[in-house]
């Protein structure tokens, strides 16, 4: 098992009622996907307004750390959301559900294959038939990039900065990346109080992140470019992420 924590996913479970919709994820963030079960059609979007959807569809989230859990909590429409405590490697059982999403690249932070492979297992044994899982991650260029380019930023007050380095695993093939935040926040004339955080990545390949979906009964049926939000609403790099979209193809007898 891999030593560096795990950035979780969350779930959103529909009710039992004729919408039938169940949907599944990261709460930290907000990133949420929804399938409506009338024109089954699958919505992903990044933007806290999309909790005002959730009287509709139902929802249980899930966070590894307590306190991104608190934050989660004090969003607005937080009170139609349960809250769990969860790791991505040992999803509990909740239930199936027609849709997880797993955004702002979690499933990068599982190092080892046994590690992707484990969380895999709790997904598909999550999903319903047909089951639709959408995840995200960084590309190896968007890693390379931030090596070449530190960055030092500046704003009310505080300073942050960002360093990213490239090493091996001896155990596995494809590089990975540490990115190490720094924030220097001023608490009194010549004072400063630094808040540090790091963090592992693996910049899987496509061929990779396909064949261990298909073991664990995935099927790829889409990959997209993703790009980043820049202030302003602007959309710049479309060769920052990928998001994958996989549906369960269950084995014959699992489900009656």
């Amino acid at each position: 098992m891999s030593p560096h924590p795990i950035r979780p996913i969350g779930l959103r479970r529909g009710s039992d009622g004729a919408d039938g919709g169940r949907a599944v994820f990261r709460s930290a963030d907000t990133a949420t996907a929804a399938k409506g079960s009338g024109d089954d059609r699958t919505t992903c979007r990044r933007s806290r307004r999309d909790l005002h959807r959730l009287p509709a569809v139902g929802a249980v989230g899930c966070d590894l750390p307590p306190a991104m859990l608190d934050h989660a909590r004090a969003k607005p429409h937080a009170d139609q959301v349960r809250f769990e405590e969860a790791d991505l490697r040992h999803l509990p059982d909740w239930g199936e559900f027609d849709v997880i999403c797993a955004v702002t690249n979690p499933m990068d932070h599982l190092l080892t294959d046994e590690d992707f492979a484990s969380a895999l297992h709790g997904i598909v044994r999550s999903l319903a038939p047909d089951g639709v899982f959408l995840f995200d991650q960084l590309s190896e260029r968007a890693h390379h990039r931030s090596v070449r380019h530190p960055a030092v930023r500046e704003s009310d007050g505080q300073f942050l900065t960002c360093r990213t380095w490239q090493h091996t695993l001896p155990t596995e093939p494809e590089p990975v990346f540490t990115r190490r935040m720094d924030r220097f926040v001023r608490h009194s004339p010549g004072q400063w109080h630094r808040i540090a955080h790091q963090n592992t990545f693996r910049a899987r390949s496509e061929t990779s992140v396909r064949r261990l979906l298909t073991r664990a009964h995935l099927d790829c049926v889409a990959v997209h470019p993703v790009s980043r939000l820049r202030q302003g609403g602007q959309r710049d790099r479309s060769d920052e992420g990928v998001l994958f979209v996989a549906r369960h193809q269950p084995r014959q007898g699992r489900h009656s």
